[in-house]
């Protein structure tokens, strides 16, 4: 939910939300990106009093690691000829509406819009890497990483769920002629968790005697 003012629909959200249609996210003013990062949202659903849509859209577009989920705008009969509206929304609910109406605009969305990342994205909870560029966010916000820990977040946000031995890791990873040893792989490992900060205890396990891997906190 994008905006402020939703009491012309509080009646349809709460019937479709009280049949388990939807669940609700929200209301968001303006720091929508770390919102998607943090929530991954099927659907983004627009209030109709809320000015700076476009705005703050286009500000999230325009991030090299944006990836929005169709928009619903809800609207006015006055508003539908304001040009900069058809900009950014993959549909329009007019209001009023009835309960019976947004349900079908917000099946069709989900439904009917392409969601995959595209290839140079791969995303793990609020983690998203991008190999196009060599970058790393943590619910929008970047993280610097070095290259061979770039590498190694990479294998195993590729590999999720799985865990992996050191010679594992250092096979897939640094190559059979790395001659760091399995300690090479202990602290890469502990300095890839203090970047990432509180989000690196939750996502990267340990297992004892084992190895490491990566999990969806």
């Amino acid at each position: 939910m994008l905006g402020e003012r939703w009491d012309r629909l509080d009646q349809a959200f709460a019937s479709l939300s009280t049949r388990g249609v939807v669940e609700l996210v929200g209301p968001v003013v303006q720091e929508l990106q770390k919102a998607v990062f943090r929530t991954n949202p099927s659907a983004i659903v627009v209030s109709p009093d809320f000015d700076s849509v476009g705005q703050v859209l286009a500000n999230t577009v325009s991030s090299e690691q944006a990836f929005l989920p169709p928009v619903l705008l809800c609207v006015d009969h006055e508003n539908l000829e304001t040009e900069e509206l058809y900009e950014y929304a993959d549909d329009f609910l007019l209001l009023p509406c009835s309960a019976a109406e947004m349900e079908k605009r917000l099946s069709r969305l989900v439904l009917g819009k392409q969601t995959e990342l595209p290839p140079h994205l791969l995303r793990l909870g609020g983690i998203t890497l991008d190999t196009r560029i060599y970058e790393v966010r943590i619910e929008g916000e970047r993280v610097d990483l070095a290259w061979m820990e770039f590498q190694l977040l990479k294998f195993l946000m590729e590999n999720p769920g799985r865990i992996f031995t050191r010679d594992d890791l250092l096979t897939s990873v640094w190559s059979l002629d790395n001659f760091g040893g399995t300690r090479t792989v202990d602290v890469h490992i502990r300095r890839l968790r203090q970047k990432l900060g509180l989000h690196g205890d939750s996502y990267i396990r340990t297992v004892a005697n084992v190895g490491y891997g990566l999990v969806d906190a």
